[in-house]
């Protein structure tokens, strides 16, 4: 996997995930439907597969693994910085109407803020992971056949398990016949 196109293409993919997340008539959509997540990770799947030429499903997995931990870090700042401000907006409300009579505990709610904020990394993490997922089966690089029948391996990187497998056994028709069959 290159590392570099591994990460600029994650980074996007990230940043539409936590754009579509935070646009107030998007968002809305993205609450039903978790659109923004399939989105940016399915986009950072297609981008490495054009800045690298090949991918494989583990690569679409991981490239959307790493997209969802970019919108999670992107998320969880800004919602540090949302929390912040409902901290001052509560703050600004205690010095004109009584604590007791609000009953606001400023203190709880940020805190509730910050283990929200923990769980929606986690969540962002799990959906852009299933969005690559579903990226790789898209954009998966599939093996080619000749004409003469033979797999062309050469814009993948690896192998699958399966053809390697498939080329260490000889074929029944290249087999010499056993000479008890001849008699």
């Amino acid at each position: 996997m290159n590392i570099k196109n591994l990460i600029i293409s994650s980074l996007i993919g990230g940043i539409v995930i936590a754009a579509l997340a935070n646009i107030p008539v998007i968002q809305l959509i993205n609450c039903l439907l978790c659109t923004g997540y399939w989105i940016g990770s399915i986009l950072a799947v297609w981008l490495y597969k054009r800045f690298q030429g090949s991918l494989t499903l583990g690569q679409g997995v991981a490239i959307g693994a790493l997209a969802g931990v970019w919108s999670g870090l992107i998320n969880f700042i800004l919602g540090l910085i949302s929390a912040a401000g409902i901290a001052t907006i509560i703050s600004a409300v205690d010095q004109v109407i009584p604590a007791e009579t609000l009953d606001l505990q400023g203190n709880f709610i940020g805190q509730m803020a910050i283990l929200v904020n923990v769980f929606l990394v986690f969540f962002n993490i799990f959906l852009g992971t299933i969005g690559g997922l579903v990226g790789g089966a898209i954009f998966q690089t599939k093996p080619q056949v000749s004409d003469t029948g033979e797999l062309i391996l050469e814009e993948m990187e690896e192998p699958p398990a399966e053809l390697i497998a498939d080329q260490s056994t000889p074929e029944v028709e290249d087999q010499e016949p056993h000479p008890a069959e001849e008699s």
